[in-house]
């Protein structure tokens, strides 16, 4: 090349290779930069723990069974859920303050998928993503049913997670509860639930994958089935802290963020650019469950006050 000696020639290979490696070093690495320390102990990410595999020692088959639509179906249960809680329309449950609306990440999903793929119950130690650190989840596992042993509906996990209202209106005073978390006790827990409604949670994102039995299968995962697991941020379910401040809808919201009364959920405190036209879908227990729950809502309160 004219007009470039060898000597230049060798600065602008060595500037180039020096550039490409400092683009390299800073990327973003699951097993070397996503660890977690939970009590003195060091854990590796999901992501690096974790293999995303068509079959483990219990099932085959597993398979990533998130779709657009039960994006929008979950993300929207979970706000709809919020904004009623927000309002005051949760019987025996007071207003929130500063209830946030939640919005959709891909990294959380792609976590939650990770750990799905292991078709097990429990939780894993260490979901962080390069964005957000504390994280926290819930998940649900189910067998498959019918007769055609076809996979049961991701709304089975959502359904089993808000039913857990029952536990604390029998168990526990609501007002007390959202002042201070505490767990549950044994075989009545409402974790689940109070995740939903924890007002510091922003973002989430959700997966699920469907499962069928070894052949011959193996005991106790005789049947296949579908696993749901939602990762949420800001982690819920701190202990002795506050799952949301009571107070009329709104009156509280975070800085940066406010109510839009044009949105389809008006109770909940967003960001600009968060969305306003989002489907509500509200589920919550049947009809006679409600009516019983508010007959004990009523008698806890009373004793309450007796005592």
């Amino acid at each position: 090349m004219k007009g470039i000696t060898k000597n230049t020639s060798r600065v602008i290979t060595a500037a180039v290779v020096y550039v490409c490696f400092v683009e390299v070093s800073i990327e973003w690495d699951w097993c070397l930069d996503g660890g977690c320390k939970v009590r003195e102990e060091i854990y590796r990410n999901t992501m690096c723990y974790y293999k995303e595999l068509p079959e483990n020692d219990m099932y085959r088959n597993i398979k990533d069974a998130m779709t657009d639509t039960d994006r929008k179906r979950l993300l929207s249960w979970y706000n709809t859920y919020r904004n009623k809680m927000a309002a005051g329309e949760i019987p025996g449950w007071p207003p929130a303050a500063d209830m946030r609306q939640l919005t959709w990440e891909k990294d959380l999903e792609e976590v939650a998928r990770r750990f799905s793929f292991q078709t097990r119950r429990g939780h894993d130690f260490c979901r962080r993503t390069e964005k957000y650190f504390d994280v926290g989840q819930i998940t649900a596992i189910s067998d498959s049913v019918g007769s055609n042993e076809s996979y049961p509906d991701v709304k089975f996990a959502f359904v089993g997670w808000v039913e857990q209202y029952k536990n604390v209106i029998l168990n526990a005073d609501p007002k007390i509860l959202i002042k201070q978390y505490i767990y549950g006790p044994e075989g009545a827990p409402w974790s689940e639930l109070t995740s939903i409604v924890w007002a510091k949670a922003f973002k989430i994102g959700c997966a699920t994958t469907t499962f069928d039995p070894k052949d011959p299968p193996l005991k106790d995962a005789e049947h296949g089935g579908r696993q749901v697991t939602c990762n949420i941020h800001h982690r819920p379910n701190e202990l002795y802290k506050p799952i949301y401040t009571m107070g009329d809808a709104c009156t509280k919201c975070p800085t940066n963020t406010s109510c839009n009364r044009n949105s389809t959920h008006p109770s909940l405190c967003a960001l600009p650019g968060d969305p306003s036209d989002e489907v509500p879908e509200f589920i919550f227990l049947n009809s006679e469950m409600l009516a019983v729950n508010r007959y004990c809502a009523v008698i806890l309160l009373l004793i309450t006050r007796l005592f």
